[in-house]
């Protein structure tokens, strides 16, 4: 569900920010390169300058480990600022559409599929008011209870692997801190699931380049026993979640063994639906 997704763009500058940050002698012309390609993304999505907070955090581990200049820092912000101050104009400009062909349009000139305007494009026409009516009645759901099933289950996982990376405490409070940054996402759009995919890949991607440029790990490192290790591999592989509020159950375990059943002829077997 995330193919075709502008975030992608993003989740690509923070490879490519952790990268830099994981050589010997950390890269500061890739770091100026990830920069870019945020500013690139968040100008293909305004929703994308949610995650400028994270990046500006990773920009100030660097600054604080000497691997950029004060400079650096500025200039860096600077890219990442502007690129965020053009997507919200954008936005406001051109708030309004009465005819989503006129975004299809070109999209069917280059000879792409008419599936592509549905979806998405297609919601184009419906104003803001309505998509806010609608996440607000969820509140007042039982979808309510399957995303917070949702998160909790999304949350295991990296609190755990967190605690003994960084440290329990200080990483759970910035984990749920964290969090509120995409509160205003869940006003504007039903898209929770997705929302959550994004909060999940910048605190993972984020722990990482903190713990790539010397972060100080917890006060008594330890490794994860294998035991623990082996249940949460496991635990992630029989679930998944979609775009929107539902925990997906079989995850990719269940996903590829249907798939390997039809790779194997056998599809003609009745397997049960997920």
């Amino acid at each position: 569900q995330g193919g075709l997704r502008k975030e992608l763009i993003s989740f690509f500058a923070f490879a490519l920010m952790l990268f830099a940050a994981s050589q010997h002698t950390p890269n500061k012309l890739l770091i100026y390169f990830s920069a870019v390609v945020f500013g690139f993304a968040t100008i293909s999505h305004e929703g994308n300058l949610f995650f400028a907070p994270f990046f500006a955090f990773c920009f100030w581990l660097a600054r604080s480990k000497l691997v950029i200049s004060r400079l650096d820092f500025v200039a860096l912000l600077g890219i990442i600022g502007s690129a965020c101050l053009i997507a919200v104009l954008i936005a406001f400009a051109f708030g309004e559409l009465t005819d989503y062909m006129a975004v299809c349009q070109p999209i069917l000139n280059a000879g792409v599929s008419a599936e592509m305007c549905e979806g998405a494009i297609k919601a184009l026409e419906i104003p803001l008011s309505e998509y806010m009516t609608a996440t607000f009645w969820v509140l007042f759901s039982s979808n309510v209870f399957s995303f917070a099933l949702l998160y909790a289950l999304t949350a295991v996982s990296i609190l755990v692997t967190g605690s003994y990376l960084i440290g329990g405490r200080i990483f759970v409070r910035a984990y749920i801190a964290s969090a509120f940054l995409f509160l205003p996402l869940y006003v504007v759009a039903l898209d929770w699931g997705r929302w959550v995919s994004w909060h999940t890949t910048a605190v993972v991607f984020t722990l990482l380049i903190a713990i790539s440029f010397g972060v100080p790990k917890r006060a008594n490192p330890q490794e994860m026993p294998i035991r623990m290790f082996s249940v949460l591999l496991v635990f992630n592989l029989v679930w998944g979640f979609s775009h929107f509020v539902d925990v997906i159950w079989g995850g990719i375990a269940w996903k590829t063994l249907k798939s390997t059943f039809i790779l194997l002829g056998l599809d003609h077997i009745a397997l049960p639906a997920t």
